[in-house]
């Protein structure tokens, strides 16, 4: 788990982050690792301050917009597919049931490597996996842990869909919308958060975000203060509702999901979602 207000935390993965991003701070992430390791904060604080003066290297070859009026532009070229009325009540149920169900599939295992993984679906009978997750006690050899909701997430051990963070943003994305409607703003989207959405059921992004927000920043810089998870995936997983209210129409789909991204995420973290 990432602490958002743990520099042992923030400073090496802001270091990861700007390493993934074509800026040359190899050397600077090593040495972040070590402090925090040994919670070295004074030697942290010092690496962090290092960061923010390193450019990016000349040779990093992508082209990454992050003007709203570009983004916009680029989303409006999807074409649109018409989808029949008379299937879209089913597919779009479909869809909601397909991420209930997919998302239980993974849940006790969330956190493991990829060899834990198969180490622990085969320790179960289920390597390719063909159903939820069943709990074995003991556990295998090579799996130390299974993630804690393993112990009503897994088959047998529950009657309705256990809650989780990627369901609760399609939830919260449906009664922000039922609230401000297709006009919905980056500010709704904060009020949304800090009305209905508790700090501690939010995660990297989100949680900068949301500390942003009551620290005061408003809804278009609380992506960008001390986030380094701001190309994360937390956005993506907040997507789908946009789907939903906008059928056959990916261009509105990605338009309308830019406007709840932008609260949290830059870069490769809005284009995931649209």
């Amino acid at each position: 788990m990432h602490d958002v207000l743990d520099d042992r935390d923030l400073i090496p993965d802001e270091a990861e982050q700007l390493l993934h991003s074509g800026y040359p701070v190899e050397r600077e992430l090593r040495e972040a690792r070590a402090a925090a390791a040994v919670s070295d904060f004074p030697r942290l604080r010092v690496i962090a301050s290092a960061l923010r003066d390193i450019p990016r290297s000349d040779e990093w070859p992508f082209d990454e917009p992050s003007d709203e009026e570009v983004l916009r532009e680029l989303a409006s070229r999807a074409p649109r597919k018409p989808v029949e009325e008379f299937t879209l009540s089913s597919r779009i149920h479909g869809a909601w049931l397909g991420r209930c169900v997919a998302n239980t599939l993974g849940k006790p295992i969330e956190g493991l490597t990829r060899e834990e993984v198969q180490t622990y679906l085969t320790a179960a009978g289920q390597w390719p996996q063909t159903g939820y997750v069943p709990l074995i006690d003991p556990l295998p050899a090579g799996v130390s842990h299974l993630h804690e909701s393993a112990p009503f997430a897994s088959a047998g051990r529950f009657q309705d869909v256990p809650r989780d963070d990627d369901l609760d943003w399609t939830i919260l994305g449906l009664a922000m919308l039922e609230q401000f409607g297709p006009a919905i703003t980056t500010d709704d989207v904060a009020r949304t958060w800090l009305d209905r959405l508790p700090f501690t059921q939010t995660y990297t992004a989100e949680r900068i975000a949301y500390r942003n927000l009551i620290r005061g920043a408003h809804s278009g810089d609380a992506a960008k203060l001390e986030n380094p998870y701001r190309e994360w995936i937390g956005a993506l997983i907040r997507a789908d509702i946009f789907g939903y209210i906008h059928p056959g129409d990916p261009a509105a789909a990605a338009s309308a999901a830019l406007v709840d991204a932008r609260l949290s995420h830059l870069g490769n973290g809005i284009y995931g979602e649209m």
